[in-house]
């Protein structure tokens, strides 16, 4: 993060004085992971692969600028100025682009040595025992490398309960310019009573109202 600001007053005469303020800022956020391969989250158990940032960053900057005239006239002390700021925001996130397996407990088949279903012998339905997350994963890594498919999987109670994946832009972009100026009286009417009134004028790129006085 960087910061500049800048400061001038110049005393015009006896009665006049402006007052110049400049203000910029600059910030850049940035993560890159070494490894951005897919995660398997098994629950309870472990998390493994990358990071899943990719070449995320944040990007802002912001500029304000005020002047700002005093002057005295009689029984009137009166004030001038103008405001303007800008903002640019520009934001990626390539969060989970890579992909999420989720393996989680629940209940499926009892298998035998051979990886085959157990069957009840009553009703030829197959034998249901809980399931830990980790032994889900197991079931998985140990059936796909026996060459079973897919489907063969998941009907022996393998395979992940959730996959998650986000796509599209990861890019966002934000910009807004504001601008007000302003003129304020202080009418010394009697030496115990002051009157102050001021008027003031503001609108911004973001909204399409440009009536907004005060």
């Amino acid at each position: 993060e960087h910061t500049v600001q800048l400061t001038e007053t110049a005393l015009i005469n006896q009665k006049v004085i402006n007052e110049t303020r400049f203000q910029y800022i600059r910030r850049r956020n940035q993560q890159e992971s070494q490894n951005s391969s897919v995660i398997t989250r098994v629950s309870e158990a472990f998390v493994d692969g990358g990071a899943q940032v990719g070449f995320s960053f944040n990007n802002e900057d912001r500029f304000e600028l005020q002047n700002f005239t005093s002057w005295s006239a009689g029984n009137h002390s009166l004030k001038a100025g103008i405001r303007i700021r800008n903002v640019r925001i520009r934001d990626v996130s390539p969060q989970n682009f890579s992909g999420t397996f989720t393996f989680s407990g629940g209940v499926g088949p009892q298998l035998d040595a051979n990886n085959d279903i157990v069957l009840d012998p009553v009703t030829n339905q197959p034998v249901l025992v809980p399931l830990t997350s980790i032994e889900r994963y197991r079931r998985t890594r140990v059936l796909s490398s026996l060459g079973f498919t897919p489907a063969q999987v998941r009907l022996r109670g393998g395979g992940a309960t959730q996959f998650s994946i986000t796509g599209g832009d990861p890019e966002a972009t934000v910009s807004q310019t504001d601008f007000g100026p302003f003129i304020q009286d202080d009418w010394r009417i009697r030496p115990n009573f002051t009157l102050s009134l001021g008027l003031r004028y503001e609108t911004q790129t973001n909204i399409h109202d440009r009536t907004d006085f005060a």
